[in-house]
């Protein structure tokens, strides 16, 4: 009898260290799937429907949109650039004034696509992690993800 005990008293105890400890990582995921548009890492991974492969004498492309002033800046795998963007109603955002560094780099592809899609981008969406920039067809230009630091 008291071994029976014993074990029901374990299990019950099993299941409910199992429940808790998967609540905690969901609230975990979940608090941090919360990315804002400003101040945020935001990393290349696709553009004009290609997924981002960078060789290693490339930087990593990325953008972050600053709130002061409305100021962009980032990398596009090979200059650094800046300028300007502007939140319109309904998720619409327009940037301008997109200035860069002039080095010339081995493959350009990646570069010359994401100065491309600044006159293009229309609009953006934000799920979770994932920032989608879109053109005025509603058409997906570039996808990014933000990055935490550790």
């Amino acid at each position: 009898m008291k071994v029976k005990f014993f074990f029901n008293n374990l299990i019950i105890l099993f299941v409910l260290c199992f429940i808790a400890c998967s609540t905690n990582k969901n609230m975990i995921r979940e608090g941090k799937s919360n990315a804002q548009l400003t101040e945020t890492y935001w990393k290349l991974v696709e553009i004009l429907g290609k997924k981002v492969e960078l060789n290693p004498h490339q930087k990593e492309a990325h953008i972050i949109l600053k709130a002061e002033q409305n100021r962009i800046m980032g990398n596009s795998s090979c200059n650094n650039f800046n300028g300007y963007y502007e939140m319109l109603d309904n998720n619409n955002i327009q940037f301008s004034k997109v200035v860069s560094t002039r080095m010339g780099c081995l493959d350009m592809e990646v570069e010359n696509n994401m100065f491309k899609i600044f006159d293009e981008i229309n609009k953006y969406v934000i799920t979770g992690d994932t920032l989608v920039f879109m053109n005025k067809k509603l058409d997906t230009v570039a996808i990014f993800e933000a990055v935490y630091l550790r």
